[in-house]
């Protein structure tokens, strides 16, 4: 595993970088040697935060884990829990999905809400570049889970559209495809 580190408002040293390495390995025994984890270390007002972010080339799978604590490699240590905890749910629905045959099911799809009128001073925060990968709506799912979001987009194989799937409040999925 090939790890990058990135530092915000913290140098890091070559002993600490070498801790992180030493706790980060112990996720070598679930990828190839060509897998790349990103380590972005930075301090806050509540802590020190720790990102770990490792994309899986072959299936466009992305692996996320956010945590703070009051020690660096405490926070190493929480993101590498959760990662490994995130590994192990998407190896059991993956084995369940082959086994069963059982796909999420989209019951009922909301029509999206109709556009309202956007104010003229919008404030946009941030700005993200994403890959959009062509996958399946259970995939895409899958991912979203995984990452922790509410929402994912990606491109549809059978569609071939960018179309995009989220989590109701219901607690089910729902999914947007745009029309031409």
């Amino acid at each position: 595993m090939k790890i990058t580190y990135y530092g915000k408002n913290i140098n890091l040293r070559d002993n600490t970088k070498k801790d992180i390495e030493k706790k980060v390995s112990r996720l070598n025994k679930y990828f190839q040697d060509d897998v790349e984890a990103r380590v972005t270390v930075s301090q806050e007002k509540s802590g020190m935060r720790c990102e770990i972010t490792i994309p899986i080339p072959a299936s466009g799978t992305i692996l996320r884990a956010d945590q703070v604590e009051d020690e660096l490699l405490d926070a190493v240590d929480a993101c590498i829990s959760a990662l490994v905890s995130q590994i192990r749910k998407y190896k059991t629905k993956l084995e369940r999905q082959r086994y069963t045959k059982n796909a999420i099911h989209f019951a009922e799809v909301e029509e999206p809400a109709p556009e309202e009128a956007i104010p003229e001073d919008v404030d946009i925060a941030r700005t993200k570049e994403i890959d959009i990968l062509p996958m399946s709506a259970e995939e895409a799912v899958d991912q979203m889970e995984l990452l922790g979001h509410d929402f994912f987009l990606y491109l549809d194989m059978d569609r071939d559209r960018i179309c995009c799937v989220y989590k109701r409040k219901a607690g089910n999925y729902g999914l947007l495809v745009p029309t031409k």
